[in-house]
């Protein structure tokens, strides 16, 4: 909803390689999890996503799942950018 009535959301908190690597910028792999491109990428990942949470909160706790999980989706997005250093790559998403 957010992404539909500010223009600019996407793109200023997308995974970006050229901001990560030539700018310095960190924080778009945290920024990126809560950006998606559209109904059906968000739905995708909520549904996957609620599988994993599930998984984790059975075996270490509502808190401990969250920072897991909020922790491996950054470190996916960092190794993505990462793979893709010296490309053109932008991405939205966990």
């Amino acid at each position: 909803h957010a992404q539909a009535r500010v223009p600019g959301l996407i793109a200023a908190g997308a995974l970006d390689a050229e901001r990560v690597f030539q700018h310095g910028e960190a924080w778009p792999a945290f920024t990126a999890l809560w950006l998606h491109a559209d109904l059906g990428h968000l739905v995708s990942n909520a549904g996957g996503g609620l599988l994993v949470f599930t998984a984790l909160v059975a075996t270490f706790g509502v808190r401990a799942a969250w920072l897991r999980l909020a922790v491996a989706a950054a470190a996916g997005n960092a190794l993505s950018v990462a793979l893709h250093h010296g490309g053109d790559y932008r991405s939205v998403g966990a």
